[in-house]
């Protein structure tokens, strides 16, 4: 019985806490449910007044509201029909604050994005229904963002073009640019058209781009100067400028400078700045003053290396042929020079051969011989006889020869009047104890010098070609005579007893020995280069001889040897210049 009592308590309160339950949920259920109605009149009653987006967010919350259904599709319908509205509310406020932002601080790059955007929402609406161009039109007129954007445009291009204006060359370059490049950013359809922005743009560049051309002008450096026009060059190109003006601006400054280089005959620093041109064409254009005044004063400095070539300055034409080799090519020029300073001068050609830091001596030379272009011959330190050759190709051969232990050179001769005539002959004159002189001949073969004779006699006469004649060699009675004839690749001495009548002794010397010669018939070589009637010009290392002869003698230009007597010195007009040259009155000219 009392256990039956009990659970009937139990269930008693268990229905009691049920009953509570149920009726807080009724409660709830009717306060919810009379809070959405509230909101939902709130709604319809803000989208009455025109209050859109707190309209907007009042029903989004009854549409949040999921615990009770109530006007559920007129909440929707109601949205639906808001949303086109409030976005373009929302578009337009963020706009306005964007434009008013930029505004401030001359942000035209914000500016001209919401410019962009603007013309896209009207683009856009123009598309749409009559009521929705209503509502933008309303909104519009809220906002205002057309002369909005007008207003900041015109503020803005007002205080960029005052700060390109009072630009100046003391004042950072990317400054004067970032200004110009806002302004171009600024759409045509802030200008009363797009021929007048491109008028002004070019008015302010043209002004900002002198200022700052004229900085870099002011000293005599031509690197920031054609760094500067490259720069301003690549900027009007940007922003399709006129930048013509440029050249015209800064082409005579660099003539000055390059003219000022050559009146100081500073070619290294007038071609270093013509190769600093050569990396800017964009300013310097083929065709243009600039480059016709580098082409003519290149041609004129090629003249002036001929010229100093042709005065046989030679190591002056190849330096200044090397240092034009930095503009176009002169290996040509170069070799052409060298080749010409070999054949004229002994020292250069012996130096090719056996190197220039050798010390020659005693050097002689001979042009247009032995089938060679030039041939040189001299003692290296006194001690190493050289023999070198510029063949017609170009090349350069050597043969050489100790001259042995005590052997004291006081002379050297090229000639072929002792041999066959075929290969060169090297005389050398020494030092003698017993006699006047001691007397070498060497054979120049290809390969080899050969020596052929080796004597000591008190002189030496050439009595034909292949025939010498020794005053008293060594070994004989005083007053004897040695002759020696050149037969079978050597000299071999002749036996007999007395001189050949009838025959004239001469001296064999060199066109350098005529002045030591007094009162004395000599035989020497030489080059005829020029004939006038019965009188000749030769030359012979590097010297001058007057050939005066009869009216009986045959000049020949080319290789002689003359047989007369010197006459002393006297001034001649040879090219352009007067120098000193040799007079010899000719007896007889042979050419080998």
């Amino acid at each position: 019985m009392n256990f039956t009592f009990k659970r009937s308590r139990r269930y008693r309160n268990a229905a009691f806490v049920f009953f509570v339950i149920l009726l807080v949920l009724s409660g709830w259920k009717l306060v919810y449910g009379w809070s959405k109605m509230k909101t939902y009149a709130h709604a319809v009653e803000l989208q009455a007044q025109g209050r859109l987006l707190e309209a907007e967010d009042a029903f989004v919350r009854v549409q949040s509201m999921r615990a009770i259904d109530y006007k559920e599709r007129e909440t929707a319908a109601a949205l639906s029909a808001l949303r086109p509205v409030t976005d373009m509310h929302r578009t337009e406020a963020r706009l306005s604050a964007d434009i008013e932002a930029a505004r401030n601080v001359s942000d035209v790059p914000t500016l001209a994005t919401a410019a962009e955007q603007w013309s896209q929402m009207k683009q856009t609406v123009a598309a749409q229904d009559e009521k929705t161009r209503s509502s933008f039109a309303q909104i519009e007129a809220e906002y205002g963002l057309e002369q909005r954007l007008s207003d900041a445009f015109a503020q803005v291009k007002k205080n960029l073009t005052a700060g390109l204006e009072s630009w100046s060359a003391n004042k950072n370059a990317g400054d004067g640019e970032r200004l110009l490049a806002f302004l171009a950013q600024i759409p045509a359809a802030y200008y009363p058209d797009e021929k007048t922005k491109h008028a002004e743009l070019n008015r302010l560049a043209l002004k900002y781009g002198q200022a700052r051309l004229n900085g870099a002008l002011k000293g005599t450096a031509l690197t920031e100067a054609l760094s500067e026009s490259d720069k301003l060059l690549q900027l009007y190109t940007g922003y399709r400028l006129d930048g013509s003006w440029i050249a015209g601006k800064v082409e005579p400054f660099i003539q000055n400078v390059l003219s000022s280089q050559l009146d100081k005959n500073d070619v290294k620093g007038f071609l270093g700045n013509v190769r600093l041109l050569q990396e800017h064409p964009a300013v310097v254009k083929p065709g243009s003053k600039t480059d016709a005044y580098v082409r003519s004063s290149v041609q004129k400095l090629l003249a002036r290396a001929r010229q100093l070539a042709d005065s046989r300055k030679f190591q002056d034409a190849v330096d200044l042929y090397t240092l034009l080799g930095s503009y176009q090519n002169t290996d040509k020029e170069i070799q052409e020079t060298e080749q010409r300073w070999m054949e004229t001068e002994p020292a250069r050609l012996l130096g090719k051969a056996a190197g220039e830091d050798r010390d020659f001596s005693y050097m002689v030379h001979v042009k247009g011989k032995w089938g060679a272009k030039a041939v040189a011959a001299g003692l290296a330190e006194n001690k190493t006889l050289i023999l070198a050759r510029l063949m017609q190709d170009g090349t350069v051969s050597k043969t050489e020869i100790g001259v042995g232990k005590g052997v004291t050179v006081t002379s050297i001769q090229l000639t072929d009047s002792i041999s066959s005539g075929a290969s060169p002959m090297l005389l050398l004159e020494a030092a003698s104890k017993s006699r006047k002189a001691r007397y070498i001949l060497y054979e120049a073969e290809p390969q080899e010098l050969r020596m052929l004779l080796d004597i000591e006699a008190d002189g030496y006469t050439a009595i034909r070609k292949g025939a010498v004649q020794f005053d008293s060699p060594a070994g004989e009675g005083p007053g004897s005579k040695a002759l020696y004839e050149y037969r079978d690749g050597g000299l071999r001495k002749v036996q007999q007893t007395q001189q050949p009548q009838q025959q004239t002794a001469y001296k064999l010397v060199t066109v350098s020995d005529l002045p030591d010669v007094k009162a004395e018939n000599v035989r020497f070589e030489c080059d005829i280069v020029t004939v006038d009637g019965s009188n000749a010009l030769g030359e012979s290392d590097n010297r001058y001889v007057h050939l005066v002869g009869s009216g009986k003698t045959n000049w020949k230009r080319g290789s002689a040897l003359i047989t007369g007597m010197y006459a002393g010195t006297e001034e001649m007009k040879i090219g352009s210049q007067t120098v000193n040259v040799y007079r010899v009155q000719v007896l007889e000219a042979n050419y080998p």
